[in-house]
């Protein structure tokens, strides 16, 4: 595995920070350092006022022109805001796949997942477009499957990301509380990618590689984890796309109403 290490002569806003580079542009070194000053600064000058957060002597000019010449590169911004859109993908992706897993849906592969995420949100572009709004997520099959690919090495990491981030934190305090969630989130969502198989998938790419699988070292107190960070999509929902997905064989395969006896 590759090793990250949360350094304890950091702070544990750096460290963040340099984590979240490493997500977003795990084979790129120049990127991530790009992502991780430009992370970092935003978040400090944006909070330099906020006694709730305890940032000790920060030099805010030089990070201010350090900013500055970051928003002005705009190949980095597109770069960044397309890694960041990819990394949520594959984090939905991957908790799409544990909860069906969860509710043992029948055969929870990689395929199921892929035509889950692109139902999902379909349904959810159509109601943003019947109201005006516009819907920035690539709803395609293929662009899943490639944000999973893009972000093999992190997938667990991406997928602890949406569920508890922690620079929506309103505090140091609580900003610590969310990257102890974090962590313990990431470590269910690595064991899970570990110990993922199913029959449809043998042959195939295994779900994340071991040996390149991004590891967190840190000697950080482990909290246990909090049910809600963790809970599976609604089982009404996986449900609702299973009875799709059954209608839409039907159509495709030209099956008589007897040949699915049963299924209602």
């Amino acid at each position: 595995m590759t090793k990250f290490f949360i350094e304890e002569d950091q702070s544990i806003y750096s460290n963040w920070f340099r984590l979240r580079a490493a997500m977003l542009f795990p084979d790129n070194s120049l990127r991530q350092k790009q992502a991780y000053d430009y992370l970092h600064y935003r978040f400090l000058i944006k909070h330099r006022n906020n006694e709730a957060f305890d940032f000790g002597k920060i030099p805010y000019k030089k990070i201010a022109i350090r900013l500055s010449k970051l928003i002005g590169k705009k190949t980095f911004l597109d770069d960044m805001r397309k890694r960041k859109l990819s990394s949520n993908v594959a984090g939905m992706f991957l908790h799409l796949l544990f909860s069906m897993r969860h509710y043992d849906i029948p055969e929870p592969g990689i395929n199921k997942a892929k035509s889950l995420y692109s139902w999902r949100y379909a349904d959810k572009q159509r109601k943003a477009q019947k109201k005006g709004k516009k819907f920035k997520f690539n709803i395609s099959k293929t662009y899943a499957d490639e944000s999973r690919k893009d972000h093999r090495d992190a997938l667990p990491y991406c997928a602890a990301h949406i569920r508890c981030c922690p620079t929506s934190a309103s505090s140091s305090i609580e900003f610590e509380r969310r990257l102890d969630r974090f962590l313990a989130l990431a470590y269910e969502y690595k064991e899970f990618c570990l110990d993922y198989e199913h029959a449809k998938d043998v042959g195939k790419k295994k779900l994340v590689s071991k040996a390149h699988l991004l590891n967190i070292v840190h000697s950080r107190t482990k909290v246990a984890v909090d049910p809600n960070d963790i809970k599976p999509y609604s089982v009404d929902l996986l449900y609702k796309y299973l009875l799709y997905d059954y209608e839409n064989q039907l159509q495709e395969k030209m099956i008589k109403p007897t040949d699915v006896s049963g299924l209602d």
